[in-house]
């Protein structure tokens, strides 16, 4: 009997699992953001913003008289071109004054900037209600935190892997490889696994309330690498490019700045409504759970 409700429960996760597309469909706010919104932000990114590099990987001007220029080439003739500094400043200049000039071989690949950051904005916040939730559920002992803490988990493992997958495409051209040991790609990787390992310790835990306390102690110590994951760039040798600086702020053009925080406001309004998803799926599979123990 003990092996027909495992058997059970495991087709439970399941159609659970299979579920979830069919909620975002029906999820009225999903589909809004699906069809409109994010139409209107890809058409952003590939229509709006300029000529702009991911900073690290800017067109570099050296002229003759010994100084270097980064930003991007916009315009560009026999006689002069127009350049745009990374302060966003634009200036004319004569080819007969230019030493040098170094392009950027990231090409249409960099627009992968504005799903990248998002996505991992998006990762560190999904594991931060997943701490945040496991916290108030040690304390209150109430199943609905754990749901939202699984939910979290899950989601955050979602774009996490993506992030990676966006960050090697990228690494490709601008580095030369899809891979570095490089502190920031080290920790978050640690996270991953971290996080993976999670999900993986709750399928093994059949006991509610004992898979709910462990994997919350799990998710607790797991949130001492993110801030790592922010700090990794700045506290070791990173060639890993810094966007937001506690020093500098923003260092990117304007309209990529309205782009990017567009991204973060829509990619956290998405992971939001996966969460709430989610966490409806769970209580419903728990209440099952229980259907089936007494029944046993």
């Amino acid at each position: 009997m003990c092996q027909h409700a495992t058997g059970f429960r495991k087709l439970l996760t399941f159609l659970c699992k299979i579920t979830l597309p069919y909620n975002l469909v029906m999820e009225r706010k999903f589909t809004l953001l699906l069809l409109v919104v994010i139409p209107l932000f890809v058409a952003m990114i590939f229509f709006w913003t300029p000529k702009a590099k991911w900073p690290g990987g800017e067109d570099k001007i050296v002229l003759k008289t010994g100084e270097t220029l980064k930003g991007f080439i916009l315009t560009e003739t026999e006689s002069a071109l127009t350049f745009q500094k990374v302060d966003g400043e634009r200036v004319m200049i004569n080819s007969e004054d230019i030493s040098h000039i170094y392009r950027n071989p990231l090409g249409l690949i960099q627009k992968i900037f504005y799903f990248h950051v998002p996505l991992a904005w998006s990762m560190l916040l999904a594991f931060f209600f997943t701490f945040l939730f496991s916290v108030i559920y040690l304390k209150r002992r109430k199943p609905i935190y754990d749901a939202y803490a699984v939910a979290s988990a899950e989601v955050g493992v979602v774009t996490a892997t993506l992030a990676v997958i966006s960050g090697s495409l990228w690494a490709k051209p601008a580095w030369g490889t899809y891979w570095l040991w490089d502190p920031r790609l080290t920790t978050m990787l640690i996270l991953w696994f971290t996080f993976v390992g999670y999900l993986i310790l709750r399928g093994f835990v059949e006991e509610e309330n004992l898979r709910a306390r462990l994997s919350a102690l799990v998710a607790i110590l797991g949130f001492i690498d993110i801030p790592l994951v922010y700090l990794s760039a700045h506290l070791w040798r990173s060639i890993h490019p810094v966007v937001i600086s506690s020093k500098k702020g923003v260092t990117i053009d304007p309209k990529m700045r309205i782009t990017l925080f567009l991204g973060f406001l829509l990619f956290s309004l998405f992971v939001w409504i996966l969460i709430k998803i989610r966490v409806r799926i769970e209580l419903i599979r728990n209440e099952i759970e229980k259907h089936l123990e007494e029944s046993l």
